[in-house]
């Protein structure tokens, strides 16, 4: 018998894929590239052959009045000379960096001017004394007290310029008076009384405030100078006149920062006394007016126990 024929399916024979065609490298069209270049190329030729025709110094001058208006102002006036002999260009450009630099150096001048004026104004500089910041003495007066009517010789040796001196003297004779126990003066050179003797000056070394000392309200200013002043050693008569001349400067003021100089103002304003004292105390007190409180470390303060034959002065100085 015949075998049945068995269907069979058709075999599919792969079929080669088509490949990607490789990318031809595109030219880049040669007139594209001067087309470009030779606008630029106009431009810097023009600037070439504008430098080459105008003076050098002319242009270097403008450009430095700008920046060092002195030697731009140099520049500018040679390239002028030069220019007017070789007849080249640029006499315009010189005489703009002349102009510039004149303006400039003005407004320099100005400004420092302004700078030295705020610093006048500020303290920071006394033109006059050559002070640099920092408080200066104002209102010291001396007491003087024997043990009995004596003849005192007070000199003072003030590292600065003195301003105001009563009762005056001769530098650097000092005072000459007849001292009573009560503190009582009489000037030998006129034989007029006084009650002590005040100074004034310029220090050439000025005191500076600390980050030390105390912080206290205006308004508390009394009560502070009455307490602070008795405990260094001043008397009731004494701290009071002190009290009567700064509590006008200080007491309208938020807070004060208060600090009591020791040997930063002793040291720059000497005394010697003939005969020698047996005690002397010098309060100076510095302040500057703040707008708020601050912390600031508490000064240390010792008492004064007067024996024999004493000196005792205070002043003070407002730091703005």
């Amino acid at each position: 018998m015949p075998e049945p024929s068995v269907p069979t399916e058709p075999v599919q024979v792969p079929q080669p894929q088509p490949q990607p065609a490789e990318a031809t490298p595109q030219k880049t069209n040669t007139l594209s590239i001067v087309g470009l270049v030779m606008p630029l190329m106009f431009p810097i030729a023009a600037l070439v052959l504008w430098f080459q025709q105008t003076n050098t110094l002319s242009t270097v001058g403008f450009v430095l009045s700008l920046i060092v208006p002195i030697v731009g102002l140099v520049l500018s006036i040679v390239a002028l000379f030069q220019i007017k002999k070789t007849n080249q260009k640029g006499r315009g450009l010189a005489i703009a960096g002349v102009v510039v630099s004149i303006v400039m150096l003005i407004l320099a001048f100005a400004a420092l001017a302004l700078a030295l004026t705020n610093a006048i104004k500020s303290g920071e500089f006394d033109q006059k004394n050559g002070n640099y910041g920092g408080a200066q003495p104002d209102k010291p007066v001396i007491y003087l007290y024997p043990t009995s009517p004596q003849e005192v010789s007070v000199k003072l040796k003030y590292d600065g310029q003195l301003t105001d001196i009563y009762p005056g003297f001769n530098q650097p004779d000092g005072w000459k008076v007849l001292a009573q126990p009560n503190g009582e003066l009489t000037d030998l050179s006129t034989l007029k009384p006084y009650s002590y003797l005040f100074w004034e000056g310029k220090s050439s070394k000025p005191i500076a405030l600390p980050d030390e000392g105390f912080v206290v309200k205006g308004s508390d200013t009394i009560e502070f100078l009455q307490q602070k002043l008795a405990y260094l050693g001043l008397t009731p008569k004494e701290y009071n006149e002190m009290i009567v001349y700064w509590l006008p400067k200080m007491q309208h003021n938020a807070y004060n920062h208060v600090y009591f100089a020791t040997t930063s103002y002793t040291d720059t304003a000497r005394l010697e006394v003939e005969p020698k004292p047996d005690s002397v105390l010098r309060v100076f007190m510095v302040f500057k007016p703040l707008d708020q409180p601050k912390q600031v470390k508490e000064q240390s303060l010792q008492t004064f126990e007067r024996k024999g034959f004493s000196v005792i002065e205070w002043g003070g100085s407002e730091q703005k």
